[in-house]
């Protein structure tokens, strides 16, 4: 019997490699799914307010047909749409039925993410193809380097946020101007612009950083299709939902983008970086565990140290925090850069290192193995431990918390057609319904002059005895429903509110809910910050 082919071994070893990568990627998912719901269960998310108004304008257009949000004041719709011009808010109204529910938003995007372990993967093949340890190597190395980074994880973990999608839509634009076909850059780009508005230039410089097989004829048409589908987009875009218009003249939207441009260069002057202060505790996770490495492939590390740059100067009080428990979506499109430039770099030092033959013999390339198995040993376990630190719930398969918020069981158990008032930490119970409210802030903006008497239900601590009362000075109010220290009130539909309640008065604190046996600082799931 005559010894397998190389192609055959290459296609036993690609396919070990990728059922090596199959169930990492399983668990991958699995895990940041049952943090989330482990965040959802106790109300302790990134911010329950704006994964709310995500989730009420996807459940309208899914199931209404239109966009339109009352969960959420000062934003309207055609702001979070046309501001953002998300293609991806489009395909999540696609999706939205499959599991309609917050945790289903979450789902969706903690999904995609773990996605971008394939073009990633493909990157370390095309990377590794032609050095000592060949491409099959390079498949697992560019998959586990993705899966490993915490950056990821914890973007994954943002309340849901179109941009968070430029992680694993950018690295899929990434590989396809290196995948030799024309079709792909096409293909790429249009998949690159979906995220936001921010991604747009990404995908041009996506087109420019690749250095393409097959020269400077097929870099031209790299960027020469970046150019056709990133001008087609903002065009089309700027048609049908303008970002400034002149005055008197629609509404008009500026865009993040344009605000830190404006921030960087007009209002403060690039020498002002407030983000200084935050290297060490927040932007280093963007490099860890082995993100140094990207250092060797510096023309792809370009746009993401450029990115970098723009969000260390951007002022404070700007939407964007400077922890991983906060609002962090906003260095998604800079991530696949790094994460790109760090396997391309491991690829440049392996095979440099292979090259190294003293008298002959090919040290170099057992070097460069022993190297590349330590390297990911050590990944694998600095975020095993950051990622224990941060409380993620890891799991093999999706874990649900024996245990929800109260406001999550009075939710469930209101009539279909109810229209419900809770407060801004509790948005999120309500969002998956037409109509809803919050007592502090929306009902004041969506319900103008109506007060409750635009709602039927209002569920609250017991504690709150100002906002209980409030809503028991309804005509034919009563409690229906209890749970743990919450109620739900509930009054004729159509009653006049006489309380006169106003957004600018004083409202009492909201208390912190944790279930039996537990405290703040060791919810599973739930970071202390």
């Amino acid at each position: 019997m005559s010894p397998p082919s190389s192609r055959a071994r290459r296609a036993a070893a690609t396919a070990l490699v990728l059922a090596a990568l199959a169930p990492a990627m399983v668990a991958w998912w699995a895990t940041l799914r049952s943090t989330a719901a482990a965040r959802l269960a106790v109300l302790r998310t990134v911010e329950p307010y704006a994964l709310a108004v995500h989730e009420q304008l996807v459940r309208n257009k899914a199931l209404e047909g239109a966009w339109f949000q009352t969960i959420h004041a000062g934003y309207d719709d055609a702001w979070t749409w046309s501001g953002h011009r998300a293609l991806t808010l489009i395909g999540a109204t696609w999706l939205y039925p499959l599991e309609p529910s917050a945790l289903g938003m979450c789902d969706l995007q903690i999904l995609a993410t773990a996605l971008g372990t394939i073009p990633a993967a493909l990157i370390g093949r095309a990377v590794f193809r032609d050095g000592p340890l060949g491409p099959t190597a390079g498949l697992l190395v560019g998959g586990a380097l993705y899966l490993l980074s915490p950056a990821a994880m914890a973007l994954a973990l943002q309340d849901y946020q179109d941009l968070v999608f430029a992680l694993p839509f950018l690295t899929f634009t990434l590989w396809t101007m290196r995948a030799g076909h024309r079709a792909w850059p096409l293909l790429g780009a249009a998949v690159g612009v979906m995220p936001r508005e921010e991604c747009v230039p990404l995908v041009l410089a996506c087109a420019l950083v690749t250095l393409p097989p097959g020269g400077r004829r097929r870099h031209l048409w790299n960027l020469a299709a970046a150019a056709l589908v990133a001008g087609t987009y903002a065009g089309v875009a700027q048609v049908l939902h303008p970002i400034e218009t002149a005055p008197g003249v629609g509404d008009g939207h500026d865009t993040p983008l344009v605000n830190a441009l404006r921030t960087v260069f007009a209002a403060r002057g690039p020498q002002d970086l407030p983000g200084l202060a935050h290297v060490e505790e927040f932007y280093a996770l963007l490099w860890a565990p082995v993100g140094l490495l990207a250092l060797a492939s510096p023309l792809t590390l370009l746009p993401g140290a450029g990115l970098l740059l723009m969000h260390m100067t951007v002022p404070y009080n700007n939407g964007i925090d400077h922890f991983w428990s906060g609002h962090a979506h906003h260095v998604a499109p800079l991530l696949p850069f790094v994460l790109v430039a760090t396997i391309e770099g491991l690829g440049r030092l392996v095979a440099l290192a292979g090259r190294w033959r003293p008298r002959g013999h090919p040290v170099g390339a057992t070097l460069a193995a022993v190297a590349t198995a330590l390297l990911l040993a050590h990944a694998a376990s600095w975020t095993w431990t950051w990622g224990t630190g941060f409380h993620l719930a890891w799991s093999w398969r999706p874990w649900t918390p024996p245990y929800e918020h109260p406001a999550w069981t009075l939710a469930r158990r209101l009539p279909a057609e109810a229209v419900p008032v809770v407060s801004v930490r509790h948005a999120v119970v309500v969002s998956d319904r037409r109509t809803s409210y919050t007592w502090e802030e929306s009902l004041h903006d969506k319900a103008r002059g109506r007060g409750l008497g635009a709602a039927t239900h209002l569920i609250a601590p017991a504690s709150l005895a100002e906002v209980t009362a409030w809503a028991l000075s309804m005509d034919g109010a009563q409690v229906v429903d209890e749970a743990e220290g919450y109620v739900t009130i509930a009054w004729t539909p159509g009653a006049r509110d006489t309380a006169g309640k106003r957004r600018e008065d004083p409202w009492p604190r909201v208390p912190d809910w944790v279930p039996e046996g537990y405290t703040l600082d060791n919810l599973p799931g739930v970071p202390r910050r």
